[in-house]
């Protein structure tokens, strides 16, 4: 009879042991669940994070463009306004010098 009731209590020490051993078991895939659902909602904190970035790059070049654009329009508008401004000019000195001309003409003839 004691021969039973040790083999009773080793498997019963067994069982025990392997309830404890399970329940630690599934408290690790508890907290590896919980880990792997953490990462999941990091992971799509930063995709949002890259696509927000991804889109101020695409709009910072989009706009550095037309920046050019406007650079070159208003470099080509500066040459356009600096020759018309070389032709009032030349057309001044002409008017001036046939003014002084006919001054000095007028005067010389008088």
């Amino acid at each position: 009879m004691r021969y039973v009731d040790n083999e009773h209590d080793y498997n019963r020490s067994v069982i025990i042991e392997r309830d404890d051993q399970v329940r630690d078991l599934e408290g690790k895939v508890i907290e590896i669940n919980e880990i792997f659902q953490d990462l999941a909602k990091l992971t799509g904190e930063q995709s949002r994070m890259v696509d927000t970035i991804e889109s101020n790059i695409e709009d910072t070049a989009h706009r550095t463009s037309e920046g050019v654009q406007q650079l070159q329009k208003a470099s080509s508008s500066q040459r356009s306004s600096r020759s018309c401004m070389c032709y009032i000019l030349l057309a001044v000195l002409v008017l001036a010098g046939l003014a002084v001309l006919i001054a000095f003409l007028g005067i010389h003839f008088s």
